[in-house]
């Protein structure tokens, strides 16, 4: 295999999809969860904590170690997506420290951690960098100060990274999707149909993100060599980022 996708958060959801994916489209693909996924053609599963990477420095490097070992010599394209996230969402006044801390680790940290790691391995091998962001960059709501404040952080180190690594050939992009029909936000609305409907119509396409559209859309993304996209921050929210909402 001379493509490679290392990809953090692979056992579900979006991560899920795009492992499927770049699978599909002939990557070898190293997945970092952890929720075990069972290893299989090509793809090769580690089961790891980035809460856990994050905060100790002997595990990273025992992370990166396998890594490395995985991907082959002929390797000539490298793609990193942070994908994995942890979402908290409360009140100010009742979260904890460990919980926005947690936040922090798995949100931006392990993303820097990562990215810092594999530095030279991303500069030899035509190396891009994909972070996954979130709407709650731009547009938040009540109770989701620690998610948001968090993605934000990374939004704009993607922003940073872009212009560092720029030098060293590597392409730094964020993804910022609204609302996602993944299995566990169709699961909150096993009960109440009518607000899966309400949710949709505010959004002008009248719908929300496809898990596979955003994942071809992803991989295409990959597919393009133009290094002019670094720095790029595409906004995937079936335009509810320029609804004025409003009394009148």
């Amino acid at each position: 295999m001379n493509k490679i996708l290392i990809l953090s958060g692979c056992s579900r959801g979006l991560g899920l999809e795009l492992k499927d994916k770049y699978l599909s489209e002939g990557y070898k693909v190293i997945g970092i969860d952890k929720i075990k996924a069972k290893n299989s053609p090509n793809f090769t599963f580690i089961e790891r904590n980035l809460i856990d990477i994050s905060k100790d420095k002997k595990m990273l490097k025992e992370l990166i170690k396998f890594i490395r070992k995985e991907i082959p010599t002929k390797c000539k394209k490298i793609v990193l997506i942070n994908n994995a996230a942890l979402q908290v969402i409360k009140p100010i006044e009742k979260i904890t420290f460990k919980e926005l801390e947690n936040s922090f680790f798995v949100n931006v940290f392990a993303p820097i951690f990562l990215i810092q790691s594999l530095i030279d391995d991303l500069k030899t091998k035509n190396g891009q960098i994909i972070n996954i962001l979130s709407i709650h960059t731009k547009l938040t709501k009540k109770y989701f100060s620690s998610y948001s404040s968090s993605k934000s952080a990374m939004e704009s180190i993607t922003k940073s990274l872009s212009l560092e690594l720029a030098e060293k050939n590597i392409r730094v992009i964020g993804i910022s999707p609204a609302a996602l029909e993944t299995s566990m936000l169709m699961r909150g609305f096993n009960k109440n149909p009518k607000k899966l409907s309400q949710l949709k119509s505010y959004h002008p396409v009248n719908e929300i993100g496809q898990i596979k559209k955003l994942s071809n859309f992803i991989h295409s993304i990959s597919e393009n060599e133009d290094m002019f996209l670094s720095g790029t921050i595409f906004d995937y929210s079936g335009a509810i980022q320029h609804v004025l909402h409003d009394p009148l």
